[in-house]
């Protein structure tokens, strides 16, 4: 197993001895390798592997607002992992004077996948079937920004959605509206109908949400033109790009059009990091999961992830 060199950088050490024991250590933080499986993986090369793990060990470092030492130190990690073709492996994060707290197991990151590496935000997303959420228990929670069910179709309004716009506002979360798309009805009256519903966006809103699930048995070359006639009414009359979302199997029955790269990507994927299908190469929103958030009834909902940090956030409020 090789040895992993010292940092030119006071107080900090790695060092390697059989992927076990404490690799890095300050006066506040000290990470520890716990446990690593080491099973072979003919399907990733050498580099893929490398950056996978790279990529897996900045997200905990995220999570946990490292320094720049720290993000240095998890960059060169990469390298002994990879060398011992380790596929998964637990890391425990101690403060000193604490408890440990186990983090993992971590695995590798299928082919495909996306995983964030320079932070991200947490969210959610709400409907109808949410009735009485908490707004201000929920930023309590942690959780920075909401898409809000508005429309669907051309005549169906949620009716929790003004309560729960101005609410989620008034508890300084970052806001945007979506509409459940249905090609069968006529997409400039849908996109009329959302706006109406939605009202003027203010600058810190998010862009509207176009929620692109179902096909209506449409002809996939229907469904297509119709999407971007709503996307370009919308993002005319609101000055902000609309976000796309979708989730992986739908877009590959449309056969993973062209011309939707332009709109940013919010990808369904209840997955260890999300999948991006053509045309996108990344993507901003990531629909996670299902489970409990703080302030939400029910027990479950739409748990999402922005693939950036808040100063990423606040970019794209712009829109453009």
């Amino acid at each position: 197993m090789p040895v992993l060199r010292t940092l030119d950088t006071p107080g900090v050490g790695i060092e390697f001895k059989k992927c076990k024991g404490i690799f890095w250590t300050s006066d506040e933080w000290r990470f520890e390798i716990t446990d690593v499986l080491q099973t072979r993986r003919p399907s990733l090369g050498f580099t893929s592997t490398i950056l996978k793990l790279q990529v897996l060990m900045m997200v905990v470092c995220l999570s946990f607002f490292c320094s720049a030492q720290v993000w240095a130190v998890l960059q060169e990690l990469g390298a002994p992992l990879a060398a011992a073709e380790a596929t998964s492996f637990e890391m425990s994060l101690h403060s000193l004077g604490d408890r440990a707290r186990v983090l993992g197991p971590l695995e590798v990151a299928p082919e495909g996948h996306d995983c964030p590496v320079r932070g991200t935000v947490l969210g959610l997303d709400v409907s109808d079937y949410n009735w009485g959420t908490r707004w201000n228990s929920v930023q309590k929670g942690g959780r920075a920004f909401a898409y809000i069910k508005a429309t669907e179709g051309s005549n169906y309004a949620n009716p929790l959605f003004s309560g729960d716009w101005v609410a989620s506002k008034r508890a300084g979360i970052y806001r945007g509206a979506y509409h459940f798309f249905h090609p069968l009805s006529d997409p400039l009256r849908q996109a009329e109908f959302f706006l109406r519903k939605m009202g003027p966006l203010e600058a810190d809103d998010l862009p509207p949400l176009f929620d692109w699930e179902v096909g209506d048995g449409m002809k996939v070359s229907t469904q297509i033109k119709r999407a971007k006639v709503w996307l370009e009414k919308v993002a005319e009359a609101t000055g902000k790009t609309p976000v796309i979302y979708i989730d992986i199997s739908f877009w590959r029955s449309l056969g993973q059009p062209e011309g939707f790269e332009k709109y940013p990507l919010f990808i369904a994927d209840y997955a260890k990091c999300p999948a991006v299908p053509p045309p996108w190469k990344s993507w901003t929103f990531w629909q996670a999961n299902i489970g409990p958030v703080q302030g939400v009834a029910g027990g479950k909902v739409d748990r999402d992830v922005f693939n950036g940090t808040l100063d990423d956030l606040n970019q794209l409020l712009s829109g453009r």
